[in-house]
């Protein structure tokens, strides 16, 4: 009888120590597939993030209330870019895009040349603005590259992650 029981505990150990072993490497592979992941986000952050640069912008009114925004940008890569913009104060909206006569058409851009780019808005709320948001949509040239959105907010105080692959940047003081 004892060598039976001493038999039982020795496969019973023997089980136990193979499946605490597979448990082992399981958790070391989800371990490893979850460093794997955060390298290959900060990997693509890191090409969003080198899309553009605003260099500098202007908010001038437009007849009706509106407004249009130059954003002058410095395209860190080859491929297209589009510009929205956004005014508001608190939750409710003041300028919008005039989505209804005009599209979001990207410009071709080169890495290193400067560019200009325009967006008209129109006013729905009176009131003055107290949020500016300026979102550069970045758009690989061809079906190769990592497509982002970099927006430059007023109320952003440091550069993060907008928390869908994007960047959210301090929006510069506007040039006169």
């Amino acid at each position: 009888m004892r060598n039976s029981t001493a038999a039982v505990v020795l496969v019973v150990s023997a089980v136990l120590g193979s499946a605490v072993g597979v448990l082992g490497v399981r958790r070391q592979r989800m371990h490893e597939a979850a460093a794997a992941r955060e390298r290959g986000a900060a990997a693509r952050l890191a090409d969003v993030a080198g899309c553009l640069t605003l260099l500098d912008w202007t908010l001038l009114p437009a007849t009706e209330g509106g407004a249009v925004v130059h954003a002058n940008v410095l395209p860190g890569r080859d491929g297209r870019v589009a510009l929205d913009a956004r005014g508001g104060r608190g939750a409710e909206d003041v300028l919008v895009p005039e989505l209804q006569t005009e599209r979001l058409v990207p410009a071709v851009v080169h890495a290193g040349v400067p560019v200009l780019l325009e967006r008209r808005l129109r006013r729905v709320r009176t009131g003055e603005v107290e949020e500016l948001a300026l979102r550069f949509s970045c758009r690989p040239p061809g079906p190769q590259g990592s497509f982002g959105v970099i927006e430059y907010n007023s109320t952003t105080v440091a550069e993060a992650p907008d928390g869908f692959g994007g960047l959210v940047r301090p929006l510069p003081p506007v040039a006169h």
